[in-house]
């Protein structure tokens, strides 16, 4: 039996409107799947590959490589991880201190001092090796990518495809293809760093600013020149992470329309920003009780 010919990929730029336009104008049977990065085409034995970001062929087949590393692990799980698995709790992402709902007029600020940030090291790489997703071989491979390569990588196991057929012009069937295995265990990597998160922001309640997605921020106690900085650096080790710490001049939190930004200053120097609704932040606030 011949073997069934590859489909050949071509990488283009531009929207795929015209495209699809032009083939249900002239009625050629093709398939369209669409995920939250990109739109692929198929007609004539050929992929035409349009994406919001450039992605390479080596890129392509990097997330091929890691799906087959993480696939080929799932019957040589550690325990702990597959109980992970059975009971996934819901990523949260962020939360806020009490303080930051309270601003509730434009222009209304909370100045924070003494402020320090605490990010976690390659946070979901390394929770994906701590929990036996990844080995270790694989593990130092994907550290020495490119930092953009890097964050599309990994969320890339649990791309959901929404596939759409095509027959005389005509929309023939529609299926959603998504991994159920992988897409448990993006789950459990974002959902076991943010347990991480949220354990430090409730260890440090009252000195607790912020955290969002692997970095959190808080200040220290007067005091004390270090005592918050070794609970935080403490329960991340005990989580199996690395860390860096940064002194901060200062973190303001202001309501601009209704708008909470939180501003972090270095060096006199705005250097991050960061900004949800306020209408939303209530459901996002540290609750000591979750410990």
């Amino acid at each position: 039996m011949a073997e069934k010919s590859s489909k050949i990929i071509i990488k283009c730029a531009g929207s795929p409107a015209e495209t699809i336009a032009m083939l249900k104008d002239l009625k050629i049977d093709h398939v369209i799947a669409r995920t939250s990065n990109s739109i692929t085409i198929e007609y004539n034995n050929e992929k035409y590959l349009f994406s919001d970001n450039p992605i390479s062929m080596r890129e392509i087949i990097l997330q091929r490589q890691l799906k087959k590393e993480v696939l080929d692990r799932a019957e040589n799980l550690p325990k702990n991880t597959v109980s992970l698995m059975n009971k996934i709790k819901p990523t949260i992402y962020f939360r806020f201190h009490k303080s930051m709902y309270e601003i509730n007029n434009h222009g209304e600020y909370f100045e924070y001092d003494n402020a320090y940030e605490v990010d976690i090291t390659k946070a979901y790489y390394k929770t994906a090796f701590n929990l036996g997703f990844i080995s270790e071989k694989f593990y130092n491979k994907c550290l020495n990518l490119r930092k953009s390569w890097r964050l599309r990588l990994l969320g890339s196991i649990a791309t959901k495809k929404h596939i759409e057929y095509y027959k005389n012009g005509e929309l023939d069937d529609v299926k959603v293809i998504e991994n159920e295995f992988l897409s448990k265990v993006w789950r459990v990597i974002t959902a076991e760093v943010d347990e991480c998160m949220n354990y430090c922001c409730n260890t440090i309640y009252d000195d607790f600013l912020m955290y969002w997605v692997d970095g959190i921020y808080f200040q220290e106690k007067t005091n004390h020149d270090s005592l918050n900085k070794r609970i935080v650096e403490s329960i991340m080790y005990n989580y199996g992470y690395d860390c860096s710490v940064e002194k901060k001049d200062k973190v303001v939190a202001v309501n601009i329309h209704n708008n909470v930004r939180v501003y972090v200053y270095k060096d006199d120097k705005q250097q991050k920003l960061f900004s949800v609704p306020k209408k939303q932040i209530k459901k996002y606030i540290c609750n000591i009780n979750e410990v």
